[in-house]
C-alpha cells in the first residue's frame, strides 16, 4: 500500500470528527454520515487517483458511511457507486 493511499484512509477516518461548517449556529453542521456521502459523491467523479488505490479507499468509505445503518448511503444510489466502478 503506498503512502498516498494510507493517507487517504487517515482522511477518510478523520471525516466528520473535527468542526466543520461555519461559525453561524443558524447553519447545521453535516453528520459524518452527510461528510462521507459527499466524499463518495465526489470520489465518483474524480478522475485522478495518482498513487491512491482507488478501491482500497473507495471501500473504507463506503464502509464508514454504511455503518450508519441497513439502507445504503444516499451516494451510493444511483451513481455507480453501488454497481462498482
Amino acid at each position: 500500500m503506498t503512502g498516498e493511499t494510507r493517507h487517504e484512509l487517515a482522511f477518510i477516518r478523520s471525516l466528520g470528527l473535527g468542526t466543520y461548517g461555519t461559525r453561524s449556529s443558524r447553519v447545521r453542521k453535516k453528520t459524518r454520515k452527510e461528510i462521507l456521502e459527499g466524499y463518495l459523491e465526489g470520489a465518483a467523479r474524480r478522475r485522478n487517483w495518482g498513487a491512491i488505490d482507488k478501491e482500497v479507499v473507495i471501500s473504507a468509505a463506503r464502509e464508514a458511511c454504511h455503518n450508519y445503518g441497513a439502507k445504503p448511503c444516499m451516494s451510493c444510489r444511483g451513481t455507480g457507486i453501488d454497481r462498482g466502478f
